[in-house]
């Protein structure tokens, strides 16, 4: 990180605090000075889970590529899931595609065969 002013790396941290508002939870909110200019500022530090990264950009991507899924379509995907049938024989159960239904039982928290 450099100074938004001078571009110098050379910060120091004056504060540090947990920061949760609901929408950036799990962050740091650091208080910073400039060590040649003195200038001082505040940045945040999202610190999240590889799974939860993986979840957003996920249903970024279902977002992009397809249209929502319906209840009915999420129940039988749950309920043929959890009578261990494969993703493959899921996806053709619901007309998806293998990659959308893998990524759907991510989403719903179900895990992954």
């Amino acid at each position: 990180m450099k100074c938004p002013e001078c571009n110098s790396p050379n910060l120091r941290i004056t504060d540090s605090r947990y920061y949760d508002n609901g929408l950036l939870s799990n962050s740091k909110k650091r208080k910073r000075v400039c060590v040649e200019c003195s200038h001082s500022f505040t940045s945040f530090e999202l610190c999240y889970s590889k799974k939860e990264i993986e979840k957003v950009f996920i249903a970024l991507e279902q977002k992009r590529t397809k249209a929502h899924w319906t209840n009915d379509e999420d129940k039988t995907l749950v309920d043929l899931y959890n009578k261990r049938y494969s993703l493959g024989s899921i996806a053709a159960n619901l007309g998806r595609t293998y990659e959308a239904v893998r990524k759907r039982v991510m989403i719903l928290g179900l895990g992954g065969k």
